[in-house]
């Protein structure tokens, strides 16, 4: 019965738009959390919904407070020097106030091939690299240098 029961709330939880991972903040900035499957955020009206290169997860950002030149980066790896480099934008967002904008893309477990930049009103600039978070069961990151 027991292991029903785990089985059974197992199948709920991968059928609901329950976070792949997440990260946290008390500030003002941006919220970051993934999805397997679309967040319940895709359907209300003012949510910017973005593509990338690819289809499957959802990465879903909160923005609270202004951020400055939001870029979606296709990156690649130099199979000679270990690095990765900037590729291509895929999509760019000049200003954005206390939004919520959903990326459709896929979150690598191996080599990353998209990242995000944004700065603050500061001038403080931040990246994201868009990839599966490596720890398998666990909901909840706490991702550095993100706000």
């Amino acid at each position: 019965m027991k292991i029903k029961l785990i089985f059974a709330i197992s199948i709920l939880l991968c059928l609901t738009a329950a976070p792949i991972f997440s990260e946290v903040s008390e500030l003002p900035g941006v919220s970051i959390r993934a999805y397997h499957s679309e967040p319940f955020s895709m359907a209300r009206p003012e949510t910017d919904i973005l593509w990338g290169p690819a289809s499957g997860e959802f990465l879903e950002l909160t923005i609270d407070g202004t951020i400055l030149n939001l870029r979606h980066f296709l990156i690649e790896l130099d199979w000679n020097t270990g690095e990765l480099s900037e590729a291509d934008i895929i999509n760019q967002l000049y200003k954005v106030e206390n939004s919520v904008i959903v990326i459709s893309t896929y979150l690598p477990d191996g080599i990353p091939s998209e990242k995000l930049t944004w700065s603050d009103d500061a001038g403080n600039q931040y990246e994201f690299i868009l990839q599966a978070d490596g720890l398998g069961t666990s909901e909840w990151i706490i991702l550095p240098g993100i706000r």
